[in-house]
């Protein structure tokens, strides 16, 4: 069975390198869609909705960058997900499909990764937006939590703002921070939290 299936993989990789215009015609990718068609994200995981034609796939390929598409082949299911990279910005997909006959056409979508990191977590969940952000960032806190202590540190650890919040959604204007990547601390009794985020 291991033999097998290291053989299908060689199949799929040889038909990579040199697909034929009929296998091309076997199998068509129609639609291919990120989270629905969303243009931005706030997490990572994301799912690659699409439809085929004209065949059963068995293995997909998705990558950000077109050149190592096809170098990993992974196990078929209708609703597929990728990992982005973790560096925030507007993010490339590239995915395609294959079976036995050989490779789809190369599908191409587009998402924006607006994220708040975690660094860590302790009690207090909070999100960050926009991440990059330029002058004034929102902070979310759930919960009925107040007041929230909240802290900044550039990446050299230096306490650039400090500031305390009695509601749990408030405006933090980072235009004293440098550039760069800046962490925010933010506190509310023994419950914490840490936010990476990119100032610009």
């Amino acid at each position: 069975m291991k033999q097998l299936f290291f053989f299908t993989i060689l199949l799929v990789v040889g038909y990579l390198s040199g697909p034929t215009a009929q296998a091309q015609d076997n199998l068509h990718i129609h639609s291919f869609i990120i989270n629905d068609g969303s243009e931005r994200t706030s997490e990572r995981t994301i799912t690659l909705n699409h439809t085929v034609e004209n065949g059963v796939p068995t293995f997909y390929s998705v990558s950000e960058d077109s050149t190592t598409l096809g170098r990993e082949w992974l196990l078929y299911t209708e609703t597929p997900t990728f990992q982005l990279s973790e560096s925030m910005g507007l993010k490339d997909v590239y995915f395609i499909v294959a079976n036995e006959h050989g490779v789809s056409n190369i599908m191409h979508d587009y998402i924006y990764l607006d994220m708040a990191v975690t660094v860590v977590s302790y009690g207090l969940t909070a999100t960050v937006r926009p991440n990059p952000v330029e002058t004034d960032a929102t902070i979310t806190v759930e919960g009925d939590v107040q007041p929230v202590n909240v802290t900044v540190y550039s990446v050299g650890g230096t306490v650039c703002l400090t500031q305390t919040f009695r509601t749990p959604s408030f405006s933090l204007d980072l235009s004293r921070c440098p550039a760069g990547t800046l962490l925010i601390h933010l506190s509310c009794g023994q419950n914490y939290a840490v936010k990476r985020i990119i100032k610009l």
